[in-house]
């Protein structure tokens, strides 16, 4: 993996790391959780986001696992996409994330023009009164002293394009069926799949492709993969 980052933000809980490309395309990687409790969470999608330096690229890295709700985190974060949207003369921005970074990478696109989101196994909320049966994630989320982002009750709105994948075994119904339908938006389930979807996709050889093609714009060919690899539309009645 090529790590000549710059760090443009270094403000405990928050970290954001950019990579030139040489495309007018802009993309923005949230991390998820990531694997070890005391570390800071990986770059994701390093590879897939940057599409062998073609695209300029924001990792964003929310240390504490807030959910954006670190105070002042979500302003930094749309204050440094503009920044590095006008010194680009960015033509196309996407954010792109999993898990946790799913979830930011939605909300987010609520709060600064997005033209496309990807978000892989997003949380609905994560808030315990809003989701008192999700017993994953306790470890960070009592650290969360206020939600500001409670839930995705509102996704972002047209003309942003939302790609949303999750898995169909029962801890991501929990989420996904909580999810409101729009115009805008693809929602996609893969019923073999859990949480851990985008790894199995990338272990199929799929998540490259689908993710070059969302950042493309191709929204045939995301469902032409998406078929391919078993996955459906969300049914309408859940």
């Amino acid at each position: 993996m090529q790590t000549d980052f710059q760090t443009l933000v270094d403000q405990p809980p928050l970290k954001i790391r950019y990579v030139q490309g040489s495309s007018p395309t802009l993309v923005i990687s949230f991390a998820g959780i990531g694997g070890v409790r005391n570390q800071e969470p990986p770059v994701e999608f390093f590879k897939v986001a940057s599409n062998g330096g073609a695209n300029h690229v924001l990792f964003v890295s929310d240390i504490q696992r807030s959910w954006l709700n670190a105070p002042g985190m979500a302003e930094k974060i749309v204050e440094t996409i503009e920044h590095v949207k006008n010194n680009i003369s960015a033509r196309r921005i996407v954010t792109l994330g999993n898990s946790m970074g799913g979830f930011a990478a939605l909300q987010i696109a609520r709060l600064v023009h997005v033209d496309t989101v990807a978000a892989f196994s997003p949380q609905y909320s994560v808030d315990p009164e809003i989701v008192p049966d999700e017993v994953r994630w306790v470890y960070f989320r009592r650290n969360i002293a206020n939600y500001r982002f409670r839930t995705m009750d509102r996704l972002p709105a047209a003309p942003t394009g939302v790609y949303i994948f999750q898995g169909g075994t029962p801890p991501e119904k929990y989420h996904w069926q909580r999810f409101p339908f729009a115009d805008n938006t693809d929602q996609y389930i893969f019923p073999d799949f859990g949480h851990n979807l985008a790894h199995r996709l990338k272990q199929r050889g799929a998540l490259q492709p689908v993710v070059s093609n969302i950042i493309a714009g191709r929204r045939r060919r995301v469902r032409q993969l998406v078929k391919a690899n078993g996955g459906i539309n969300r049914p309408s009645g859940e």
